[in-house]
């Protein structure tokens, strides 16, 4: 796949016009995917129905982001992948960080300038060439993005580049548990529902990390307060939508204005190879 091809099929996996969105338009039904593009995270004993758990998961990484830091305030930070620009503001917001974001989907940094209330800039960029300067930024932070970059090392020597010396990142992503061929074929079909390319062993993702000159100062795993509780979800949608029940959950897709054998395409594609899959949180100092 050539970089436009990618960018073409990133941007309709969010563009509202495409019905490779109407996956994402189906869990605004319930949580808040207009500001937010990740997994979530939940609590124990919190539901991913009660509250906003994308909007918990950006927090977290906020959060542990600013206890690496001596005073963010001001501090200038990058958010790479930064989808609808609403972790930079939370970031502003809760530490005074002074926000840059990049995504490389058009739709998403327009919608970030026109929604920002803290002045933080938004520009259109890849990953594996970033548009900043050299030792500019002094954190940085990606949530659940850098799964969408074919080349995670290249992503990370460009995150090495940017970060000032002594700079910190918190990354959230998602790694296989074990080898790929024991996953199947399930790799694959994720991978095309969703235009991720194949996730890699936790071991080889740690590697490709430090070969860039990052030092992973801690490893959260966030698999039970996220994947774990997303699974009980996709497996009741999955059970309601092709049961007894499928032709009523598929007319009240259909009347929402969505494809409904492309979402349930997308969220049995989830499903099947979320048991194989860990949701990370990597803290990283340059």
């Amino acid at each position: 796949m050539t970089a436009a091809d990618r960018v073409e099929r990133l941007a309709a996996q969010f563009d509202p016009r495409s019905d490779r969105t109407d996956v994402w338009r189906g869990l605004a039904l319930v949580l808040d995917t207009d500001a937010y593009l990740n997994l979530g995270y939940s609590g124990r004993f919190r539901s991913y129905l009660v509250g906003d758990p994308q909007a918990r998961l950006v927090d977290l990484v906020v959060d542990r982001l600013a206890e690496t830091r001596t005073d963010p305030a001001g501090e200038r930070l990058l958010d790479l992948g930064c989808g609808r620009g609403e972790p930079i503001e939370r970031a502003a917001n809760r530490h005074g960080f002074d926000g840059i974001g990049v995504d490389l989907v058009p739709g998403n940094v327009d919608l970030a300038r026109a929604t920002s209330r803290t002045g933080a800039a938004f520009v259109v960029g890849d990953m594996g060439r970033l548009p900043i300067r050299d030792r500019s930024v002094a954190a940085a932070m990606s949530i659940d993005a850098i799964a969408y970059v074919p080349d995670r090392s290249g992503a990370y020597a460009e995150l090495s580049r940017v970060l000032e010396e002594g700079g910190t990142a918190v990354i959230s992503d998602l790694v296989l548990r074990t080898d790929e061929n024991d996953a199947g074929d399930a790799i694959e079909r994720f991978g095309s529902a969703w235009d991720i390319p194949p996730p890699e062993p936790f071991a080889n993702y740690l590697d490709a990390v430090t070969a860039e000159g990052l030092e992973v100062v801690e490893v959260e795993r966030l698999t039970p307060r996220s994947i774990g509780t997303f699974r009980k979800w996709s497996r009741l949608f999955l059970a309601l939508a092709t049961g007894p029940s499928g032709p009523v959950v598929r007319r009240l897709l259909a009347a929402s204005g969505m494809n409904p054998s492309r979402v349930v395409e997308q969220v049995r594609a989830a499903h099947r190879v979320l048991p194989v899959l860990e949701h990370v949180l990597l803290v990283l100092e340059r």
